[in-house]
């Protein structure tokens, strides 16, 4: 019988920071995702944006009856934002913090000190190994005028290459997260196109 897997990716929005930048209902929030993620029978989740480590022990605590196997990629200023969770083992993890990432006086952004990235569980199902990387790339702000453009180019471009020379021993690889581009996009080619993945969406039953 084929392998079947329910994934489910979600940029939580949750800014830890105090008042005005803090997110809105920051606690009820992550409460609830939590309860919607035990309503729903995922196999895998990606979430992004959960810059506060203190969140994630909140969601491990709330969810480990249902995903017992966790892990959270630490990195930057903040913390990378991407956590994982599963139902099944986690047997090893990586991450690929991206060489460009935003500008450093660009304060009010804050994308450079979030340290973002791609992280990687392997994670095993039955007797398949499953590479599931998690990703998140540079905010766009404004399409007409994205001085962030080249950026999230060469995020993409490492991105795709991360992807591709660790998932050779894998029986399967899916790639979750959010990246901030559309399909028309050159960065959208670049990661499609290189790491020689399918779009789960676009080739949708």
């Amino acid at each position: 019988m084929p392998l079947i897997l329910r994934v489910v990716s979600l940029n939580c929005w949750a800014l830890p920071l105090p008042w005005p930048f803090r997110s809105s209902d920051h606690a009820l929030r992550i409460k609830k995702i939590g309860e919607a993620l035990l309503q729903n029978e995922y196999d895998i989740v990606a979430l992004e944006e959960v810059w506060g480590e203190g969140d994630f022990l909140r969601l491990q605590k709330a969810l480990k009856d249902a995903y017992a196997y966790s892990y959270y990629f630490h990195s930057g200023f903040t913390g990378s934002g991407i956590c994982v969770f599963s139902r099944h083992p986690i047997v090893s993890t990586l991450m690929h913090r991206f060489t460009l990432n935003g500008f450093a006086h660009h304060i009010h952004r804050g994308d450079w000190f979030g340290g973002k990235g791609v992280g990687l569980v392997e994670i095993e199902i039955e007797q398949y190994r499953i590479n599931f990387y998690a990703a998140h790339l540079h905010a766009e702000y404004d399409p007409n005028k994205d001085p962030y453009l080249p950026h999230r180019l060469a995020q993409a471009f490492e991105l795709a290459q991360f992807v591709k020379h660790t998932s050779y021993s894998a029986d399967a690889l899916i790639l979750a997260g959010d990246f901030n581009i559309e399909p028309d996009n050159l960065a959208y080619q670049l990661i499609v196109k290189n790491a020689n993945l399918r779009d789960a969406w676009i080739q949708k039953p």
